[in-house]
């Protein structure tokens, strides 16, 4: 080793450590106060929409329940269901005779025949009461056919002697001018018929059929003039002169 290199220092300068800085702010606290007040309006937003939804879904009562807790409102379905005759609704809309005894029913049913309709419109709701003329008024029946037809038809077509569809009391001029009256009998072999067309009271045509073999299907057809719009009759008369059938009806 030189001596140059034996007179070689090392020198060092230490410097003092860095203090540590720390942050002059504290760090935000886990819930906040605009955290919580988010939250509180988020709850109170969800309760109000559950209770919208509880008062339109889940508070309605089923019909049954409403009918338990609610006596006087079980009248109302019965009413709806009514029965067709008056005595029954009478029976129903009457409270103090919704029980009757069994040997008491003759006379509830005689005093219920005189009821009235204003005493029924005071019983019933106006729409039930309205209905109540149509369900007891007589059903117009068929005219009963003379012994031995089988059919008698007023239609305003005929093919190869069958009849086409029956007209009952009303004859359209616009679409018809021509009528036909079909009959189908047995047991008047050899006898004549008469098939009589009257319009306003005056006989406008006889048609005489003769009766060949039985059964037997035969007709009689009349034209009808756009001057004799009005009321028309069509009638079956036997050999002495008897009217077996008779049908009114309407050319307008």
């Amino acid at each position: 080793m030189t001596e140059q290199a034996a007179k070689l220092t090392v020198k060092v300068k230490l410097h003092a450590a860095q203090p540590v800085v720390l942050p002059t702010q504290a760090a935000p606290a886990r819930f906040s106060k605009l955290k919580l007040t988010v939250g509180a309006l988020v709850l109170l937003l969800l309760s109000g929409f559950g209770y919208l939804l509880w008062l339109n879904f889940l508070a309605k009562v089923p019909a049954a329940v409403a009918a338990d807790h609610h006596p006087l409102q079980q009248t109302q379905p019965i009413q709806q269901a009514m029965p067709t005759s008056a005595a029954a609704v009478t029976l129903l809309t009457s409270p103090e005779e919704t029980v009757v005894d069994p040997k008491d029913a003759e006379p509830i049913a005689t005093s219920v025949k005189a009821t009235t309709a204003v005493d029924i419109d005071v019983l019933l709701p106006a729409s039930v009461a309205s209905a109540i003329p149509a369900l007891t008024a007589p059903v117009k029946q068929a005219p009963r056919l003379p012994e031995g037809f089988s059919r008698i038809v007023l239609t305003a077509t005929m093919e190869k002697l069958e009849p086409g569809e029956a007209i009952d009391s009303l004859v359209a001029e616009t679409q018809i001018q021509r009528l036909y009256l079909f009959t189908e009998l047995q047991g008047y072999a050899g006898q004549e018929l008469i098939h009589r067309w009257s319009f306003a009271g005056k006989v406008q045509a006889d048609v005489l059929l003769t009766i060949e073999d039985s059964p037997w299907r035969t007709y009689s057809e009349k034209w009808l003039l756009p001057n004799q719009l009005g009321s028309w009759r069509v009638e079956i008369i036997d050999q002495q002169q008897n009217v077996l059938y008779q049908h009114d009806f309407q050319y307008q």
